[in-house]
């Protein structure tokens, strides 16, 4: 989208399309790209106008303090087009599953000292711009201040070659691996910390629940993203600018009748782009007004799945950017993409720009209408949009040229947020804007 369009309809309406869109702004947009997504989404394919920066996963150390990566993972071509498009590339160290090395080679001076050297080497042969640690996890106090000893050496090593190379980390949201961080000396060693505001729940949960719940209810004490930036900035005092929320872009399957009951079996990760199946087969869509996330329900009543979509990923956006933070991170980018669309990343990129056009002063307490898709395997599509009083509304499609196709509502509803679901099949297919309005407000997307 042109900025000159940007400021016509900014004059009119808050203008949230579904077109591609220009992040402006401050705020960071970083994707993990994980080398086994590469066929899924070629590096000309990723789109640099919404992400800021791109973390590429993973390399991991050995016990000897070398390095190894998946085999075909190094690709200069996905570094050029990065640079080519004016954004920068981390290398991500570790990952879950690579971790286990880190404590012994950050645990000897020489091994330290090696491993550094190398990481050095690496991010300056293959044209990064930086290195992500992603250390999953510390577990001992040995490990947590030989942590802080890799990351001083190695931003000191970093500098001496060039001050601009960057330097970050991926944390947990919890103390059960926090209290293995020292945050306090952390934060001035790291450009930014990336918060994994997901998995909340899984197989080692007591009963089944969110991947990545904006709130959780008394009787859930798992976490949510709330309960993440509390403890991160109330109990460990790491300031909002030094942190990035965590995104998912999949959800989790539990054998379990409903939220916050037991499981039975494996709990199986699904990426987003899979999920809209389950829909089609007539599992039930739910939303979760508390935790501000959907959920699906089989409909023999057996099975459950948790997930982000469009509309969730949007209040996460909105959240990190209410909440002062610096931004939000993906994981992982080309998880969502369906018929060559990828509409989590388009409703971060709309919700960016949205707060762009408003001169970043978001108000939770105003009326929102969420960026809608349509179920890619039907033709139906729900709107949601929240009001903050007793208000009348009408609710409208328009076509691109402003014509009125369909009036969806008129009348009075009560403050908080509904649902109004559309199916267009008497039309077809194209670009149509829903228009909410009350006797205050006017909200386009």
């Amino acid at each position: 989208m042109s900025r000159e369009r940007i400021i016509i309809f900014a004059t009119v309406v808050i203008m949230m399309t579904i077109s591609p869109v220009t992040v402006v702004g401050e705020k960071m947009v970083i994707g993990y790209y994980p080398h086994w997504l590469k066929s899924d989404l070629p590096p000309e394919k990723i789109d640099l106008n919404i992400l800021t920066h791109i973390i590429h996963a993973f390399a991991w150390p050995n016990s000897d303090g070398t390095l190894s990566t998946y085999n075909g993972m190094i690709d200069a071509n996905l570094n050029y087009q990065v640079h080519l498009g004016a954004k920068q590339i981390l290398i991500s160290l570790g990952g879950w599953g690579n971790s286990t090395a880190f404590s012994d080679v950050t645990g000897n001076s020489s091994l330290r000292s090696t491993f550094i050297t190398n990481i050095v080497s690496f991010i300056q042969q293959n044209d990064y711009d930086g290195v992500d640690i992603d250390w999953e996890f510390p577990s001992t106090l040995s490990d947590r201040e030989n942590l802080t000893l890799f990351m001083s050496e190695l931003r000191s090593a970093l500098d001496m070659i060039d001050t601009g190379y960057l330097l970050t980390m991926a944390i947990s949201s919890g103390n059960w691996y926090g209290q293995w961080f020292d945050y306090e000396k952390l934060v001035s060693i790291c450009d930014w910390l990336g918060v994994m505001t997901y998995d909340f729940h899984g197989t080692w949960s007591s009963h089944a629940g969110h991947n990545s719940p904006i709130s959780s209810p008394s009787n859930c004490s798992d976490g949510s993203v709330e309960t993440a930036l509390s403890y991160l900035r109330d109990q460990r005092y790491i300031p909002s600018t030094q942190l990035v929320l965590g995104i998912p872009f999949y959800g989790k399957m539990f054998n379990a009748p409903e939220l916050y009951e037991s499981f039975t079996g494996d709990v199986t990760d699904l990426v987003y782009h899979k999920i809209p199946s389950y829909i089609n087969a007539d599992w039930s869509r739910l939303w979760d007004d508390y935790s501000k996330v959907p959920y699906l329900l089989s409909s023999d009543g057996t099975k459950l799945i948790t997930y982000d979509d469009s509309i969730s990923v949007a209040i996460k956006t909105e959240k990190a950017i209410q909440e002062n933070l610096s931004g939000v991170m993906i994981w992982a980018i080309g998880q969502d993409i369906n018929n060559g669309r990828q509409p989590l990343l388009e409703a971060i990129g709309n919700s960016m720009q949205a707060v762009s056009v408003i001169n970043n002063t978001p108000s939770p307490e105003t009326m929102r209408l969420y960026n809608s898709y349509p179920n890619p395997f039907n033709s139906s599509t729900t709107i949601q949009f929240r009001i903050p009083q007793n208000s009348h509304l009408t609710l409208d499609i328009l076509d691109i040229n402003g014509g009125i196709v369909e009036k969806l509502f008129s009348g009075k509803l009560e403050k908080g947020s509904h649902s109004v679901t559309w199916n267009p099949p008497h039309i077809s297919s194209g670009i149509y804007f829903m228009v909410l309005q009350s006797n205050k407000n006017v909200m386009t997307n």
